[in-house]
């Protein structure tokens, strides 16, 4: 009898001990699964490694029965999760720029569209047709690029807007960015999805030049993307950012495919990047590096001849997202370096901001000093629109001067209270029956 016992309890243990196991195992893969799913290696890897090819290189990550592959060739990219047993893809290598098509049949136009039928048009002064090109990876499915992203959109960090982001122009009239990425098995996986990019040369009819993808600069008067004196901020195909610049003689590689996120600052002309989860501006001439920073930059400004940052800090708490903001000189040097500040940014010779309280504030960065500071705001809409009031206006005159409207509501038939600084006399002066517009 006690035997029996001994024996039950025994098979018992080892029951539950394999069903753990396999449920273990099953989590793992889950896990392994999601992570797959956001482009990342499994989280317990046996073994990993590289195998190089002419047009690239794969990597190979070995879990726990399966294997995670990324695909980082010209002749094929991809990331796939399979058997460990499974067998690596081997296409054909992929030398050259691909050629493109001849002597096709060009479909009539008549509404001018940019893409019709797998063609796409390049028109010059009235109904001149400059030339046209057809896909070469799908049937269809290729247009004229749109500025593409990464982890560190800051254009649409700070309000979570997404936008539809506008077509390249031709650059002097003569390249073009096409999009002409490969068909793909899961298109809705952003993180995954694998662009094909080509530098056409419209007057040469060639393709000179093939990225990962590419980001627009400046927006020009036409609403088109462009990049800046023909720089052009594009991803390799080591999946890491640099800057081209294209000249008469051909594309230069300006700055080396080395950085997580580029992104072009109008104001200073430089570049805010991302390097070694470090953030600070470059300038792709002279490849000086301001002082690196921590949190992500989001913009920067110029004042009295030094350069400025703007750091954000993301704050998740449950279904909420906070987010706060610093002011620093390029240096590092702090400008605004509280942690409570829901709007912060540099007007002419002056730092502005909002804190957690809705109280306004603005400091002469010159030497610090506090000009007007304590206003507590009357509500939160800090942009306005034609049909509501901004909760603050600022105005800086030539003389360095600075007023402040500040709007008791939306509404646009408010007065307003305006804030007045006396310089010579280094007074406040405050007037209650203003009209806001």
């Amino acid at each position: 009898m006690y035997n029996d016992r001994a024996v039950k309890r025994k098979k018992k243990i080892i029951e539950i001990s394999i069903l753990s196991i396999v449920v273990l195992y099953i989590l793992l893969f889950i896990v392994d699964y999601v992570r797959y799913k956001n482009s990342t290696p499994p989280l317990i890897t046996i073994n990993k490694k590289t195998v190089e090819f002419s047009d690239g290189e794969v990597k190979e990550y070995y879990g726990l029965g399966w294997v995670y592959r990324e695909y980082r060739r010209k002749a094929i990219g991809k990331i796939e999760l399979k058997s460990f047993l499974s067998k690596m893809a081997r296409p054909q290598a992929i030398g050259a720029f691909p050629v493109t098509k001849k002597d096709y049949e060009v479909p009539d136009n008549p509404d001018r569209l940019d893409e019709l039928k797998g063609i796409i048009y390049f028109y010059g002064i009235g109904s001149e047709n400059l030339t046209t090109y057809k896909c070469l990876n799908t049937a269809n499915d290729c247009f004229k690029a749109t500025s593409g992203s990464d982890d560190y959109n800051i254009r649409t960090l700070e309000n979570n807007t997404e936008v539809e982001e506008p077509k390249f122009a031709l650059y002097n009239k003569r390249y073009a960015f096409i999009d002409d990425s490969y068909k793909q098995e899961d298109k809705a996986n952003k993180n995954q999805y694998e662009r094909t990019i080509y530098l056409l040369d419209l007057q040469k009819d060639e393709i000179i030049g093939e990225y990962k993808d590419i980001k627009y600069s400046l927006i020009n008067k036409e609403g088109l993307a462009e990049g800046y004196l023909g720089r052009y901020i594009v991803k390799g195909d080591n999946h890491k950012w640099g800057i081209i610049e294209i000249t008469n003689d051909g594309v230069e590689v300006l700055v080396d495919y080395i950085y997580d996120s580029i992104n072009f600052n109008e104001a200073t002309k430089e570049y805010i990047v991302l390097k070694d989860s470090k953030w600070f501006l470059l300038n792709d001439k002279t490849k000086e590096e301001s002082e690196k920073f921590d949190e992500i930059i989001v913009d920067a400004y110029f004042s009295n001849s030094k350069k400025f940052v703007k750091t954000i800090t993301i704050d998740k708490k449950g279904l909420d997202t906070f987010k706060y903001y610093k002011i620093f000189n390029s240096d590092g040097s702090a400008v605004l370096n509280t942690n409570n500040l829901v709007l912060a940014f540099v007007e002419d010779a002056y730092a502005i901001s909002v804190d957690t309280y809705n109280v306004f504030r603005v400091i002469r960065i010159l030497d610090n000093k506090v000009i007007f500071d304590g206003i507590k705001l009357a509500h939160t809409n800090y942009i306005g629109t034609d049909d509501a009031l901004p909760a603050f206006n600022v105005t800086v005159y030539s003389n360095g001067e600075i007023n402040v409207l500040v709007s008791p509501s939306t509404d646009t038939n408010s007065y307003c209270t305006r804030y007045s600084y006396d310089f010579s006399k280094d007074t406040i002066k405050t007037d209650n029956n203003r009209r806001c517009r």
